[in-house]
C-alpha cells in the first residue's frame, strides 16, 4: 500500500445476511491530509462502511487496509489507536462521570502515566475549545457539548484519521457552526458521513456518493454537490446553500 494511503479498499463487499449484500465491490483510497465526505440516501451503506473500517462488523470480502494494516482481528487494537471513530450518538461513546475522566480514558487504558494523561486531556479539550468543561458531569452536557467531548476523547490518541458518522446530527446552529470550524482546523485526514450536505460542503474537499451499496460517484465536493441531476438520480437534493 502506498504510504500516503491511510485507507485503501479494493473490491470490498459485505452482507449482514447471506445473499443480501449491503456493500458491493467498494474501491477507494483516503490519502494523508484529505477530508472526504461520504453521502447517500438512507440504506446506501454509509454507516456500514465506516464500521467495517474500524472492525466493528464481522468478515467482509475484498481487501481493506487502514494505516497500512489489513482490517482483521489481530490488527484492530493498533487500527483503533491510529483511527479515531466518532459515533453518531455521542451517548454511546461517553461513560465516565466527568468530562476530564472520559477524555482521558483512552490514553490511560493504553498505559500512559498520570501526568501524560493529564497533558493529553488538557491539550485535547483546548483543541475543541471546551477546557472549561473538564470537571463537568457528562450527564449535564448539551448535545453539542457531548459531541465535542467525544471528539476530544479521540484526539488524546493523536489519530492519523478521524472518522465521523453524522457529526452534525441534532446540533443547534451555534454548535453546528462551532463543529464546522473545529473539523476544518484538525490537522489530519478525515472521513465524514452525513445527510447534511451543507456540512459536507463546508468541511470536505472530496465526496464519495454511495447508492445501493456501490460508489456511484467520487470526485471534488463542489462538483458533485452542485450536480442536481446526479444527486436527484440517487435520492438526494442540492445543499440548501445551493438552492436545494
Amino acid at each position: 500500500m502506498n504510504s500516503e494511503m491511510l485507507i485503501c479498499a479494493e473490491g470490498v463487499s459485505f452482507a449482514y445476511e447471506k445473499d443480501r449484500p449491503v456493500l458491493r465491490d467498494i474501491s477507494f483510497a483516503l490519502r494523508e491530509g484529505e477530508t472526504v465526505g461520504l453521502i447517500g440516501e438512507n440504506g446506501a451503506g454509509k454507516s456500514t462502511l465506516l464500521r467495517l473500517l474500524v472492525g466493528l462488523l464481522p468478515s467482509y470480502t475484498g481487501e481493506l487496509a487502514v494505516c497500512g494494516l489489513p482490517v482483521r482481528k489481530d490488527h484492530l487494537p493498533e487500527i483503533r489507536r491510529r483511527c479515531g471513530y466518532i459515533f453518531q450518538d455521542s451517548d454511546s461513546q461517553l461513560f465516565m462521570n466527568t468530562v476530564g475522566e472520559d477524555v482521558g480514558f483512552a490514553p490511560a487504558a493504553y498505559g500512559c502515566g498520570p501526568e501524560e494523561v493529564r497533558e493529553r486531556t488538557e491539550r485535547a479539550l483546548k483543541l475543541v475549545r471546551i477546557p472549561h468543561l473538564q470537571d463537568q458531569s457528562v450527564y449535564r452536557l448539551s448535545g453539542g457539548e457531548k459531541k465535542l467531548v467525544s471528539i476530544a476523547g479521540v484526539l488524546t490518541m493523536t489519530p492519523e484519521i478521524l472518522i465521523m458518522d453524522e457529526p452534525s446530527a441534532a446540533l443547534d446552529p451555534k454548535n453546528r457552526r462551532n463543529l464546522i470550524r473545529i473539523v476544518k482546523e484538525l490537522p489530519f485526514a478525515r472521513l465524514l458521513s452525513s445527510h447534511d450536505l451543507d456540512f459536507i460542503r463546508d468541511t470536505c474537499s472530496r465526496v464519495l456518493l454511495l447508492h445501493e451499496g456501490r460508489i456511484a460517484a467520487d470526485g471534488p465536493a463542489e462538483e458533485i454537490l452542485r450536480d442536481r441531476e446526479l444527486l436527484e438520480a440517487h435520492g438526494l437534493l442540492l445543499p440548501l446553500s445551493l438552492g436545494g
